[in-house]
C-alpha cells in the first residue's frame, strides 16, 4: 500500500516537473512576457551581470554547506537572486517583482537564465 502512494506521488512530481519544463521551454521563445497586464520585454545580460549573478547563486551554495543555515534563509537568498535577474532580464524594480506571483515569474526568469546560456530556441 505504501509503495503504490509512493508510487503516485513520485508520478505526480514527474509531471509537475514535465509541466514546468513545457512552459520554461516555451518562455524561452518569447521576446516579452505578460505578467499581471504588464509586458516585459527580454534583455540581453552583460558579462558583469551573469559573473555578478553567478557569484550570488554561489552564495546560496556556501549557505547550504554552512552549519545552521535556515531554510528561511536560503530562501531569502534565493528571492534576492530572482529579483536581481528580474532587474537585469527584464528591466523589473523589486516592487513588481516581489508583488507578483511566483509561480508565474519564476518560470520566466528561469527562461531567461536558460536562454542567456544557451541562445534563442528556434
Amino acid at each position: 500500500m505504501m509503495a503504490a502512494i509512493e508510487s503516485s506521488l513520485e508520478a505526480f512530481y514527474a509531471s509537475l516537473i514535465e509541466e514546468n519544463e513545457k512552459r520554461i521551454m516555451e518562455h524561452m521563445k518569447q521576446d516579452s512576457f505578460d505578467l499581471c497586464g504588464k509586458t516585459f520585454r527580454y534583455r540581453k545580460i552583460t558579462t558583469a551581470q551573469h559573473l555578478e549573478l553567478d557569484r550570488m547563486q554561489a552564495g546560496i551554495e556556501d549557505l547550504v554547506l554552512a552549519k545552521g543555515a535556515t531554510k528561511l534563509e536560503i530562501t531569502a537568498k534565493l528571492a534576492e537572486i530572482y529579483q536581481k535577474r528580474a532587474q537585469y532580464h527584464l528591466g523589473m524594480d523589486a516592487d513588481t517583482f516581489y508583488s507578483l506571483p511566483w509561480e508565474d515569474v519564476k518560470p520566466v526568469l528561469d527562461a531567461c537564465v536558460r536562454r542567456t546560456r544557451r541562445g534563442h530556441p528556434l
